[in-house]
């Protein structure tokens, strides 16, 4: 008998800054085997932290710390000790550290001293990115380094030119007013003695999107960063780096870099070693210390993005106008590895698409692209030398790579980058048929576009964080990987766009072009406060409910109950003002929500004109049902959720509600 897979917080050797909760698994050659007892001690170097004690239970996911207050910025050893019902026992350790526990922070946001220019829609139009580098001191005998690093943008971090990780799109997707993850990087192994750097390049991401920054007069796009270093050394010691005006601040090659439109990069702009010592930044601006500000900061939970596979090109063809078209032979999400030696000045572009048209030519399918200029094209100018080039603040949905340059280029010189939230891998399927076995794989490749920092509805087009879509598929996510910590980060920013009124957004985070979607609704549909759509807003009670029935997650029901409670109530309240148009009698007619803006059943065949939805223009021809039932699921998940929560008055109260709800169905 042995135990696995030792998780703190659904995950491996995290950084908390929350009491943390344990899980174990148990494997055995014999059957049946059952765990009868568990016992757990959690330890600062010597100094025990937690005992459990033998708890008599088969329990080994979701066990909550018990014990001292954790410290910030401190390491943790914990073992599980086991007994099954044959008498074995097995017993495991692992580890995990804490970040800052009490938002203990001391270092300064610098910005950059560069003006953000008004962005144009298209490859180009965007800001460049930044380097952002300071130079620090470091004794002998490091014991332990980390680094705690976060941005007003997207950043990737080195460490004396090392970056100590291969995650992307750092710091993630996330309501940042309000939460703002921060990431911990162990550099000791890239610290020495004497003079080390630690460098920042720092792109929009999707805090400065056009469609994604906030609309409000108060927003300030901008570049900046956040870090601090704390050093321990062998004889006790410890020492503090952080982020001040010692910062210093440089434009790089990425000259624009944006999530729909693309990258253009000038390596004729690249500062050899920029991020090492010795390097001379006597031209670089000094950075702008901007305050203390560190109330949104939580440590980030959930796996990053990151490359998750490599897709090597299948084949090359020449369109019928000509063009030299790079097949993968896979829709994915990512980018390419493009290795090339051209003469200086010389452009390369790449434009990524995901079908051909009838022809056999680029066709960018991509809505009104034209207009906002999301093409999926990145642009290399080369300086000269060989390169292997990787995008870097950008991301496309593509199968195939429109390559515009004048000279030659070889398939075998693209490759293509998938990239997504490294997810644990749960489990596969496989059969004899392979129709089912593509269908199961084009599931999980869809899975893989989609989980990217948060759960968006496709990987090109939007890039949004629609609830509708995960509310539907959250249930198959979590068969397939552990997306526990991912949900559970989309929940919590759920709540931050919570509306005052219980409404949910139909997009979380709720940011850039839908807060403008969601102020059209209102006017359109006569609201005068915010709305919820059902189906799209019914994701509070579904996805938490779903992690519980999936996993046995109660500890997600309690951390929303509050959120799903006022979502509950949005529903109730809106059912009650307004009348609907089937003239039903008043008394059934309150319990029924079925006024507003709904969508309704969503892109029915059989109501598409032209290939358009005509449901969300005339919602009374489905919502009528569709938004009543989903109301009605809410209020039934909100009475068993109090049930196990023991929360009897309200378990009492929405059961009264849901069964009032389903009465008129059950008549009609």
């Amino acid at each position: 008998m042995e135990l696995i897979r030792l998780k703190v917080n659904s995950q491996y050797r995290p950084c908390v800054d929350e009491a943390p909760y344990f899980s174990w698994v148990i494997t055995s050659d014999e059957k049946n085997v059952m765990q009868t007892s568990y016992h757990i001690t959690v330890k600062n170097m010597d100094e025990v932290m937690w005992d459990s004690g033998m708890v008599e239970r088969d329990k080994s996911i979701f066990v909550e710390y018990s014990g001292k207050p954790l410290q910030s910025l401190s390491d943790y050893n914990w073992t599980v000790e086991v007994t099954v019902n044959n008498g074995e026992k097995a017993a495991a350790s692992s580890s995990f550290e804490t970040g800052f526990m009490k938002k203990e922070w001391t270092a300064e946001w610098v910005k950059s001293p560069f003006p953000m220019k008004k962005v144009k829609p298209g490859t180009g139009g965007q800001n460049p990115a930044e380097y952002f580098r300071k130079e620090f001191d470091a004794r002998d005998g490091i014991k332990r380094a980390r680094v705690y690093a976060t941005c007003h943008g997207a950043y990737q971090l080195s460490v004396n030119g090392i970056r100590p990780d291969d995650r992307e799109f750092a710091p993630e997707f996330t309501v940042y007013s309000k939460y703002l993850c921060y990431q911990t990087y162990d550099v000791t192994p890239f610290l020495r003695e004497g003079r080390n750097v630690i460098g920042m390049l720092v792109g929009d991401g999707w805090y400065d999107s056009a469609n994604f920054k906030p609309r409000s007069r108060k927003f300030k796009a901008e570049h900046s960063v956040l870090f601090q270093i704390k050093i321990d050394y062998e004889d006790g010691t410890s020492e503090i780096v952080l982020s001040d005006d010692a910062v210093k601040v440089s434009e790089s090659p990425v000259r624009s870099s944006d999530l729909f439109a693309g990258e253009l990069y000038d390596a004729r702009m690249e500062q050899e070693n920029w991020n090492c010592c010795g390097f001379d930044d006597s031209s670089w601006k000094a950075g702008i210390p901007c305050g203390k500000s560190y109330a949104n900061l939580v440590a980030q939970y959930g796996e990053p993005v990151r490359p998750v596979k490599e897709v090597p090109a299948v084949g090359m063809t020449v369109s019928p106008k000509d063009e030299t078209i790079i097949d993968f032979g896979q829709n994915l999400a990512g980018v390419l590895r493009v290795k090339a030696k051209l003469p200086a000045g010389t452009k390369m572009v790449l434009d990524h698409f995901e079908t051909l048209d009838q022809y056999g030519n680029y066709f960018n399918n991509i809505f009104m692209s034209e207009k906002t200029g999301h093409k999926q094209s990145d642009i290399y100018i080369s300086n000269g030398k060989f390169t292997e080039y990787i995008p870097h603040f950008t991301y496309h949905g593509f199968r195939y790579v429109r390559v515009t340059c004048d000279q030659p280029v070889s398939p075998e010189d693209f490759t293509a980058i998938v990239l997504s939230s490294d997810n644990e891998d749960l489990g596969t399927f496989e059969m004899s048929n392979e129709d089912i076995n593509r269908l199961y794989e084009n599931t999980r490749w869809s899975q893989r576009s989609n989980l990217f920092s948060i759960p968006t509805d496709c990987p090109q087009r939007e890039k949004g964080g629609w609830t509708g879509d995960i509310q539907i598929y959250a249930r198959t996510a979590m068969l397939n990987e552990n997306v526990t910590p991912f949900l559970t980060r989309w929940l919590r920013n759920m709540t931050c766009s919570q509306q005052k009124n219980g409404a949910i957004p139909n997009v979380i985070p709720l940011t850039g072009i839908y807060e403008l979607l969601e102020k059209l609704n209102r006017i359109v549909y006569r609201n005068f406060e915010p709305v919820g759509e059902a189906g799209w807003g019914d994701a509070a009670c579904i996805v938490p409910w779903s992690m519980y029935q999936l996993t046995g997650n109660i500890r997600i029901l309690r951390e929303q109950y509050d959120t799903m409670k006022k979502w509950c109530d949005y529903i109730i309240n809106t059912a009650k003002k307004r009348r609907g148009k089937m003239k039903h009698p008043k008394e059934i007619d309150q319990y029924l929500w079925n006024t507003g803006h709904q969508y309704g059943e969503w892109l029915i065949p059989s109501q598409t004109v032209d290939g358009a939805d005509q449901s969300a223009a005339k919602p009374i021809n489905t919502s009528v049902y569709c938004a009543p039932i989903f109301g009605w699921n809410s209020c039934r998940i909100m009475a068993d959720t109090a049930a196990l929560l023991g929360h009897t008055s309200d378990e009492l109260y929405y059961d009264d509600i849901a069964s009032r709800m389903n009465l008129p169905f059950k008549k009609d």
